[in-house]
């Protein structure tokens, strides 16, 4: 039996590298923040729109953490577009390489 989730309508950039330069406003800055600080929590998402988004497309996910709800952490489908948003294909290394970054360099 398919889940939920298998069984949605596939984004297009599901079966193909994704075109990280058209993504929609705030997914970059809200991917980034779930990755380097998730579990994020509501109040302080910088986009709860995005967040939204990321979550209806599978890069994102409410948690709950100690029978508690500790906010929105990345996916390992997140994962996937954060490395491919920073250009590498490790996550440490894609941190590590944003983090560095010169301050003129836009993820």
């Amino acid at each position: 039996m398919k889940t939920l989730y298998a069984q949605r309508a596939h984004e297009h950039w599901e079966n193909s590298p994704i075109e990280t330069d058209d993504l929609p406003d705030g997914w970059s800055d809200v991917l980034i923040q779930l990755i380097e600080n998730g579990p994020v929590d509501d109040g302080d998402i910088a986009s709860k729109s995005a967040r939204d988004a990321l979550i209806e497309r599978g890069f994102a996910a409410k948690v709950i953490i100690n029978r508690q709800e500790a906010g929105t952490c990345a996916t390992y489908f997140g994962r996937e577009l954060y490395c491919q948003l920073v250009d590498e294909s490790g996550l440490r290394e894609a941190i590590t390489k944003r983090q560095t970054a010169t301050p003129l360099t836009r993820y």
